[in-house]
């Protein structure tokens, strides 16, 4: 089975088109801890509606910011998951060891969505390129039960490391080139499980909730706050909002985690306080 990985660089893309062709598509959440996919707000309920058996949610992982606080903002970005959505880890960039990096990243992110009470191959998946993963020592992660999504761009798949899917192509080079609905050719991934096997490796419909103390042990790390404060540290803040069901802004494509401290902020944050 082939599956389109979708982002703002294909903004034709056509979700139900694509359904047509295949049951499963990876989707790209954002890029660090300051840049949305512009088009995720529009083709993750396009993916839901359309019936999509398994929906990858990637996070691209940059390597200048932290890792902690990039898995905050992108669990303030998810909200929480639908039936057959599954969070992914793309590391792929930084100098020397990764691995505490990403580790990070799940000890956020699993915990988060709930996941840290499920086998480890029911958690959030990996991502990375051969080259990557032994030079970044995280061979660790794809030699273990977490599901995996190798990058390799070749025409036979690779039988080392283990993984779950492999990322065949960039839509110029590699096997698998596919001309997906709308999006044309673009990265496409190949694995050897049924829908119905791959769809059981992604989680259900019940939003779990957020582990006791969790909020708390974040919120002790963060500085004073106030009105007119910008960056990071409040969009941090803005996703706690989001995750604990207070969106700054309701409608609007990041729900109003923007960085900064603004009217519309304080007013949910005195709201809160006096529920």
């Amino acid at each position: 089975m082939l599956l389109p990985d979708i982002s703002e660089f294909q903004p034709g893309a056509d979700i139900p088109g694509i359904k047509r062709q295949t049951p499963a598509i990876i989707l790209r959440v954002g890029y660090g801890h300051d840049h949305k996919d512009n088009f995720i707000g529009r083709w993750r309920p396009q993916a839901l509606s359309a019936g999509f058996r398994f929906i990858g949610l990637y996070h691209y992982l940059r390597g200048d910011q932290d890792a902690a606080s990039q898995a905050q903002i992108f669990c303030g970005w998810v909200g929480h998951l639908n039936k057959g959505e599954i969070p992914i880890l793309d590391i792929e960039i930084g100098s020397g060891d990764q691995s505490k990096r990403a580790q990070a990243w799940f000890n956020v992110v699993d915990p988060f969505f709930g996941l840290s009470s499920l086998p480890l191959n029911r958690r959030s998946w990996i991502y990375s390129y051969s080259s990557f993963i032994a030079t970044a020592n995280l061979t660790q992660f794809f030699q273990s039960a977490r599901r995996s999504w190798l990058a390799s761009y070749r025409s036979t798949e690779p039988t080392t490391p283990p993984h779950t899917l492999w990322q065949s192509t960039d839509g110029v080079v590699g096997a698998n080139r596919t001309n997906w609905a709308g999006a044309g050719f673009c990265d496409t991934s190949y694995t050897r499980h049924t829908i119905d096997e791959l769809a059981a490796m992604a989680w259900q419909p019940t939003p779990a909730p957020i582990p006791p103390g969790w909020t708390e042990n974040i919120v002790q790390d963060l500085p004073t706050l106030q009105q007119g404060s910008t960056g990071n540290d409040v969009r941090t803040m803005q996703s706690l909002l989001i995750a604990r069901g207070h969106p700054v802004e309701p409608g609007t494509a990041d729900l109003g985690v923007d960085g900064v401290f603004g009217q519309k902020t304080k007013d949910v944050i005195i709201s809160v306080q006096h529920d």
